[in-house]
């Protein structure tokens, strides 16, 4: 990871994820598009989120699993999933709801959320927990709370 700024993250979003996470009640990630960024939480205690558990990631490469982020924090384990399902169309918000995803998944199993996550807006994996991703948080919030 490369830090480019160590200080507090100041994004729009944070509320909106903050309260998202007090609703959730349970452990996860949950990251949003911002223009080029990605602004994810950090701790994994979704009910505990408060204004200093964001980075913002400016640039990630998978290959060297190098993050480029603003924040004081590390990215969680999940950013690689995170940062490859922004390459899908029409997706803005992702909520991650996971026990403990502490290890690096395999650049296959993340191919393999993909082609998932492309028919459907919503997995459940016995190992990555469920994902549901949406074209703005609302939307990814609705469709995990269906489930």
């Amino acid at each position: 990871m490369i830090i480019l700024s160590r200080e507090k993250v100041r994004n729009p979003y944070v509320k909106e994820i903050i309260d998202i996470g007090r609703e959730m009640d349970q452990r996860g990630t949950i990251s949003v598009r911002y223009g080029n960024r990605i602004l994810i939480s950090t701790n994994p205690e979704l009910k505990n989120l408060s204004e200093d558990d964001f980075v913002e990631v400016v640039d990630y490469n998978i290959s060297t699993d190098t993050a480029l982020v603003i924040g004081y924090n590390q990215p969680p384990p999940s950013l690689p999933i995170h940062w490859m399902i922004y390459r899908l169309p029409d997706v803005n918000a992702v909520i991650h709801l996971h026990e403990c995803l502490d290890f690096q998944l395999r650049i296959e199993q993340i191919l393999d959320v993909l082609k998932s996550l492309k028919e459907e807006r919503f997995i459940s994996s016995e190992i990555l927990g469920r994902i549901s991703i949406g074209r703005c948080l609302k939307e990814a919030l609705d469709i995990i709370k269906s489930i």
